[in-house]
């Protein structure tokens, strides 16, 4: 009986702990916002203001239709001044598509009615010896992963390519600052020179 009563009390515990949370939907909702983003200049060093936050749709985001000047009392605390900031209450939103010309791949074009990207082709593409077409994402898709595919020491598996590449030039390929690969391999590639004393 003991048992049955501790299972109850964790599963009311346990339900109690769930949060069941709903979609924020785009429109002006209390955000909080820095008087002095770069600086911290400013005290109040935040406020609460209206922002358009939210989304009612996959590719869609929320932008303000109409905006107020609002002006916040502040005290700088370097100088020792008060004075007033102007700062922006957005207080209307409208939803609009994220996506341009450069969000869809070569095989596609942007729908801008419905906000996405769509096939440019309706048939197959005859696609490089490695690739498959994949007609959800309209491209020619490498028929490997990295998982799948052995390249011998000092190569790299490149999806790019459907094949191994020398690791040095996966690396200096993948060195843009935007690639989720760049921290990682340029302390690799910093590694690599200590050792071979370049």
């Amino acid at each position: 009986m003991l048992k049955l009563l501790l299972l109850l009390f964790a599963h009311v515990i346990i339900i109690d702990c769930l949060a069941i949370l709903k979609n924020v939907d785009c429109g002006p909702h209390i955000d909080y916002e820095p008087t002095d983003h770069m600086y911290h200049r400013f005290k109040p060093f935040m406020v609460k203001l209206h922002k358009c936050i939210g989304i009612n749709e996959e590719n869609m985001k929320c932008v303000p239709t109409q905006t107020k000047v609002v002006k916040v009392f502040a005290y700088n605390v370097n100088t020792g001044i008060h004075g007033y900031l102007n700062m922006v209450n957005e207080t209307s939103c409208t939803s609009v598509c994220a996506l341009n010309s450069t969000s869809c791949n070569k095989y596609q074009k942007l729908d801008n009615k419905n906000c996405n990207c769509k096939c440019a082709t309706r048939g197959d593409v005859n696609c490089p010896v490695k690739f498959y077409w994949d007609k959800s994402l309209c491209n020619c898709i490498c028929r490997y992963t990295e998982a799948s595919y052995t390249c011998k020491r000092g190569f790299k598996f490149d999806s790019k390519t459907c094949g191994c590449i020398k690791f040095n030039k996966f690396i200096k390929e993948n060195m843009n600052s935007n690639n989720h690969y760049h921290r990682k391999f340029q302390r690799i590639e910093e590694l690599i020179n200590d050792l071979i004393g370049s």
